[in-house]
């Protein structure tokens, strides 16, 4: 389905508009689009595929920028609310949230902060509005999950595995993209 949306899309982004029925364009499409950008694994996609994990996010871009260049406002308002109740402080994929459990899923720190950044690019999902203070929080949080601080010395919290390692490349990318000084 993805691949159908998306070629049609990014192939024929005027005539997709005319041939398809607004409501088909409901909030359950745009939710399985949205979770597609914060958990493709809950849709049964790989990340572990490097493949999978390179060229979904692609695909899911170019989707995004034609619709956000084609569809009328009206449409997209869904995609706007959507991703903002689903990254609230109380939503399913808030970062911050997501990093202050007691047991940290990497592999879900890595999509959600990805997402975060694909929206911001597209401009489906607006910036924090403090985003260098939204960003030393996120330093903060990521630093305080993998240092523990004894008496004489600091010890590391975590194991480095490839879920890991991808979460934390993708947390300090998303951390540099806010704009952190």
């Amino acid at each position: 389905l993805l691949n159908f949306i998306t070629a049609l899309w990014s192939k024929y982004p005027r005539d997709t508009i005319r041939a398809i029925d607004s409501s088909f364009y409901n909030n359950d499409l745009t939710k399985l689009i949205l979770t597609c950008v914060f958990n493709p694994a809950q849709l049964g996609f790989d990340i572990n595929n490097e493949e999978i994990n390179k060229k979904l996010p692609e695909r899911i871009l170019t989707l995004l920028k034609s619709m956000t260049t084609h569809l009328p406002d009206q449409l997209l308002q869904s995609f706007y609310d959507i991703a903002l109740e689903m990254t609230k402080p109380d939503g399913l994929y808030n970062l911050t949230k997501e990093l202050n459990q007691h047991s940290i899923h990497w592999s879900l720190i890595f999509t959600i902060t990805r997402g975060h950044r694909l929206l911001h690019d597209v401009r489906l999902l607006p910036k924090p509005n403090q985003s260098e203070e939204y960003a030393k929080e996120l330093w903060t949080t990521m630093l305080s999950k993998m240092i523990t601080h004894e008496e004489d010395f600091d010890k590391a919290n975590l194991v480095l595995t490839v879920d890991t390692q991808r979460g934390l490349q993708a947390l300090l990318d998303y951390i540099i993209y806010l704009g952190i000084k």
